[in-house]
């Protein structure tokens, strides 16, 4: 299924039962959803608060994607990105399909080879290759 705005994502989640954008969902996790989609990928932002004190950590954001049915998945690691530009420019680039997770470090390059590995088939950054760990599967 093709999803147009943050708005779609939502509808579909909500049709299967799923209460991920629920403002009580939303509040439990001070999260927030920024209104921008590619391809079914999206960023959401998440904070710490301790209620007992006051105390509330710094904003992180995930990568997200919303499947064909409507669940929505976390992409990479929760909380990955520390900024709210790092996190849109992840989300147009794998979004769009011009970039790649490598699934040992969560890491994003262009699948031409600039930042990841295709040698074999594998696909996986520069960084891990170096390390020589050796992934067969593509994260998607």
């Amino acid at each position: 299924m093709s999803y147009f705005t943050i708005e779609d994502i939502k509808q579909a989640n909500a049709s299967i039962g799923h209460h991920f954008f629920e403002p009580g969902t939303l509040r439990f996790f001070d999260g927030r959803v920024l209104d921008f989609t590619a391809g079914g990928y999206f960023v959401t932002s998440e904070r710490y608060r301790d209620y007992t004190n006051g105390h509330a950590e710094p904003r992180f954001y995930t990568l997200r994607h919303a499947d064909d049915t409507g669940a929505v998945n976390t992409i990479g690691r929760f909380q990955q990105y520390r900024s709210r530009e790092t996190a849109l420019r992840a989300c147009d680039a794998i979004g769009s399909g011009a970039a790649i997770l490598c699934p040992d470090c969560d890491r994003y390059g262009h699948p031409q080879g600039e930042n990841i590995n295709t040698e074999n088939g594998m696909e996986i950054c520069e960084t891990c290759a170096g390390r020589g760990i050796v992934k067969k599967e593509r994260v998607k």
